[in-house]
């Protein structure tokens, strides 16, 4: 997970806190793997040179039952480093009330 992010990375979490860098936003998606399975829906995304956004719905269900436990959207603009690597430079996301 962590080489998903670049070493900078910004999560704008739903609970309006910043999470910097890829080590503390991996760290706590780690966490939440252990007890969901995250179920991606992508809606649009477009790249432009070395920039790239992708923005859709998630769903965390949980680990044996498959019930649902959150749910929102995401955005993640990825960025492609010096080695051609797409990495993500910042994750927001939202939750359905």
């Amino acid at each position: 997970m962590k080489s998903m992010y670049s070493d900078d990375a910004i999560l704008l979490s739903f609970d309006g806190r910043v999470i910097r860098g890829s080590g503390s936003i991996s760290q706590g998606m780690e966490m939440f793997s252990q007890q969901v399975e995250l179920e991606l829906k992508p809606i649009r995304s477009s790249t432009s040179g070395d920039l790239c956004y992708e923005a859709g719905t998630w769903r965390h269900l949980k680990k044996g039952t498959r019930s649902e436990a959150g749910a929102g959207t995401y955005v993640w603009v990825w960025k492609k480093d010096s080695k051609g690597t797409w990495r993500i430079e910042m994750h927001s996301v939202t939750m359905k009330s």
